[in-house]
């Protein structure tokens, strides 16, 4: 639409339409014309105008059909009926149909001239609100982009801790914040904050607020004190940066040579612990304070600080009130214990790395409302390469986080195909297994993220007594639709049309696995394939 305005004339008197065109013209309106409502239609679907002139009286379609296809088009496009019929019962018709308004016939062009100017005049202050929302849309947008690339990316890890997390915030952008800092080669500090407020303003603080912690965290990196962290930050955040907003935060130090994480709850919900081998949730609410901004004399002490000791087989979960507080369609909060139990009963978890996910997609198919708040899971568990499982079994585990990148296949296949060989000696199974780690990789690189550089995958590899395991965790596209199981008693009982889509390769590794499984939780890929290797 130009700065001029621009009025489409539909009638099939051409001496009304030379009439309108005369009135209009002297006020410099770009002026089209037609004397058909199909010929009106057309020109709609080609040109942009800010208002149409409408004849009700015209063959094949009348004045009332075509203003509805009209709207069919372009909902908001203004339209003023011209009629000689003044009956309330056609005038409704045509308000029905979407007319803004109506002018009589024998036409009175002062009356019309008036009725034009207005419905521009409205119509230019309706087209400069649109811009300035579609500027700040953009600009939200823009916002988005940097909040979510100032957070962390959803795993990371290393030889001895995994972080994995899920943020959503309620809009495009929020007031959570959540983040781990690596400060030697054993210790990070871990937090979790959630900002008063949801929107721009929460989401400008939650920025300004990661860099003063930041900060806080490099003065003090060789010592630590986490109340005096605290103390600090709250005296900053309630001179300089809140007037009614406050923040909760859980925040603490993992220690992974002292297996401790010690921290402090700022009125934020409680920690839970999960054992993935007892299937026990462990609730940690004996101490804490009170949230930052409320009392800038608060001053947090050593007695606030608790620490959780921490085991090969749990994971830590960290999150903010849009998971406990959601609600079901019933009107039922998810609540503390809510999350215990789905936890406990309802999610089968033994790694934190797709645990947020699970979650997530849980309470999405249970119709809890998770978009009134922001919804932030973080977490996170030990990693060990040999552990000790319960039952005495000796339980060989490896880690590899891949870039989408296809010259990172090649080393991660290999290095797996070393372990089956140091694990089992059988040099045909490992030479099966890097065939399948480097196919599927690539099949994940290639069609899941298309060549996507800065995605990420995980991969898993276990060996139990009898048994190889290997998980894939992706976030690319959904190219196998739902679950799929596969034995080697029925190795071609799939839609071909469907593995297609996903790339050649599928066909290969499915003939060297024993189970074969693709589920999607959110917006995460799982992938398990098994192995039997007993003789």
């Amino acid at each position: 639409m130009t700065d001029i305005p621009r009025i489409l004339i539909v009638d099939d008197d051409r001496i009304i339409v030379k009439t309108l065109k005369f009135a209009l013209l002297k006020h410099d309106y770009i002026i089209d014309s037609c004397h058909s409502g199909m010929d009106a239609i057309e020109l709609v679907k080609k040109n942009e105008y800010d208002l149409v002139l409408l004849d009700v009286v015209m063959p094949v379609i009348n004045g009332y059909e075509t203003c509805k296809k009209i709207h069919e088009i372009i909902e908001e496009l203004p339209i003023i009926l011209i009629t000689a019929n003044t009956e309330d019962k056609s005038l409704k018709e045509g308000f029905d149909v979407g007319a803004i308004d109506y002018v009589r016939k024998p036409l009175n062009l002062v009356e019309l001239q008036a009725r034009v100017k207005n419905i521009l005049r409205i119509r230019a202050a309706e087209k400069e609100k649109e811009d300035i929302y579609i500027k700040l849309r953009k600009e939200v947008k823009l916002a988005a982009r940097i909040q979510e690339n100032m957070l962390p990316k959803w795993v990371y890890l290393d030889d001895k801790l995994i972080f994995s997390s899920h943020y959503v915030p309620s809009g495009d952008v929020g007031g959570d914040l959540f983040d781990w800092i690596k400060l030697d080669s054993r210790r990070y500090v871990a937090y979790v904050a959630d900002i008063s407020g949801h929107g721009v303003q929460a989401a400008l603080l939650m920025t300004a607020i990661r860099n003063i912690l930041k900060m806080f965290v490099e003065n003090m990196r060789n010592d630590i004190h986490i109340p005096t962290l605290l103390n600090q930050l709250n005296q900053r955040l309630s001179n300089e940066l809140f007037e009614t907003n406050y923040m909760t935060i859980i925040l603490g130090v993992i220690d992974t040579e002292t297996r401790q994480f010690e921290f402090l709850n700022a009125g934020h919900p409680p920690i839970l612990e999960y054992n993935t081998v007892l299937k026990k949730t462990y609730i940690y609410d004996q101490k804490g304070s009170v949230p930052l901004g409320w009392d800038t004399g608060i001053k947090y002490t050593d007695e606030d600080v608790e620490t959780l000791q921490l085991r090969d087989d749990s994971v830590i979960l960290l999150y903010t009130d849009g998971l406990n507080e959601a609600i079901d369609e019933d009107g039922n909060e998810f609540g503390i214990e809510g999350l215990r139990r789905i936890i406990e009963s309802e999610i089968n978890i033994d790694s934190c790395i797709a645990f947020p996910f699970r979650l997530k997609d849980y309470m999405s198919k249970m119709k809890f409302n998770i978009k009134e708040d922001d919804f932030t899971l973080f977490c996170f568990q030990l990693q060990d390469s040999t552990s000790i499982i319960s039952d005495g079994v000796i339980k060989k585990k490896v880690l590899f986080k891949v870039r989408s990148m296809l010259k990172d296949v090649g080393n991660t296949a290999s290095t797996c195909e070393k372990k089956v060989l140091e694990w089992t000696r059988d040099r045909r199974l490992a030479s099966e297994v890097e065939l399948i780690i480097d196919e599927f990789l690539n099949n994940i690189i290639i069609h899941g993220y298309n060549y996507k550089h800065d995605a990420i995958i995980v991969v898993e590899f276990s060996f139990i007594k009898g048994k190889l395991l290997i998980k894939f965790w992706d976030k690319g596209i959904e190219w196998v639709p739902s679950s799929i199981t596969y034995s080697r008693e029925n190795p071609y009982s799939f839609d071909d049309d469907v593995y297609m889509e996903g790339g050649k390769g599928i066909h290969l590794v499915l003939s060297m696995v024993n189970y074969f499984s693709r589920i999607r939780f959110e917006n995460i890929n799982e992938t398990v394939m098994e192995i039997d290797i007993e003789k």
